[in-house]
This record gives structure tokens, sequence and C-alpha cells, in this order.
């Protein structure tokens, strides 16, 4: 090994002395320019991919948001038809409703006297049930229909209207159930 030190010292010397010499520091200052520019040159490729790759991520994150809204806005309209739907079914229920007591609640025109407010008759919150009869019906309907008339415009008294519902067999029925002598 000691043979081998003196060799790369006095490389070492020629390299350092040619070095010195101005065809060794224009070799030295071309090298060290070339360093310098291809450190800039790959500064500039990292800002331009740093650029890129934040401008792809602000992107995304745009997509995303629009991604939520869109979601956002399908889910408050899926609410809205389901609340609609609700409503439509609560809406069927009282048409049928409407639809059966109209068929079911059945007074001969010619039991009852033709100066009863029939037509204007505004007590309807209960079901009457299959025969006509459900307690509801009797008490919210009938009774305050008996007691006040169907209207404001009713020129029939209270026994008038008795009187009436006594001429059918359901009216007599419905007077019965309410305690209503005729």
């Amino acid at each position: 090994m000691n043979k081998v030190l003196p060799y790369f010292s006095a490389l070492g010397i020629i390299l350092f002395i040619y070095f010195l010499l101005p065809p060794g520091r224009e070799f030295l200052a071309d090298l060290g320019g070339r360093l310098t520019d291809g450190k800039e040159n790959i500064t500039s490729q990292y800002d331009d991919v740093k650029n890129s790759v934040t401008d792809f991520t602000d992107s995304i994150t745009d997509t995303q948001k629009k991604f939520q809204e869109t979601v956002d806005a399908v889910n408050e309209t899926k609410a809205s038809i389901e609340a609609l739907d609700e409503k439509m079914e609560y809406f069927l229920k009282i048409t049928q409703s409407v639809k059966e007591v109209t068929e079911d609640w059945q007074i001969s025109s010619s039991a009852l006297d033709p100066t009863i407010d029939l037509g204007r008759m505004n007590y309807n919150f209960a079901d009457p049930g299959e025969d006509g009869l459900s307690k509801a019906h009797l008490e919210l309907d009938i009774k305050p229909w008996i007691e006040w008339g169907g209207s404001e415009n009713d020129l029939t008294t209270k026994e008038e209207r008795i009187k009436a519902l006594s001429k059918s067999e359901q009216g007599r029925r419905m007077l019965e159930k309410l305690g209503y002598e005729y």
C-alpha cells in the first residue's frame, strides 16, 4: 500500500497544477456552469411537477365538492318526493273515506223534511263505519247537526230535525244510540 500512495499523491499534485492553469480553470468553470444549469433545470422541472400536482389536487377537491352538492340535491329531492308520497297517500285515504261515506250514507230524500238544509251540513269529521252508526260519527257528525242544524241558514228546529231522522229506520237507530226520543 505504501508503494501505491506516492502515485496517488503525484497524480493529485499534477491535477492540482493542471486546474491552476488557464485550461484547467476553464474546464472547472465550464463544469461548474453545467452543474448550475442542470440544478436550475431540475429545480424548474420539480416546480412544474409540483404545480401540476397542486392543480390536480385542487381539481379533485373541486370535483369532490361538486359531487357532494349533487348528492345533497338528490337527497333533498328524494326527501321531497317521499313527503309528497306521504301526502298523496293521506289524500287518497281521505278521498276513499269520503267516497265510502257518500256511498254508504243514504237517507231517503222522501223521508226528510224538504226544509232541512242537508246540502250545507258541515259535520263530517268521523268515519260512519260499515253500518253508519259508529260512536265517533254519531257524536261528532250527527249530534251537532241535530243540536245546531246544517248551517247558520238552517231554519229548522231541533225537534224538526229529530222528526225528519225518525222517518227512516237508519235515522231511528241513530236517535236511539244518541239517547234522543222521537
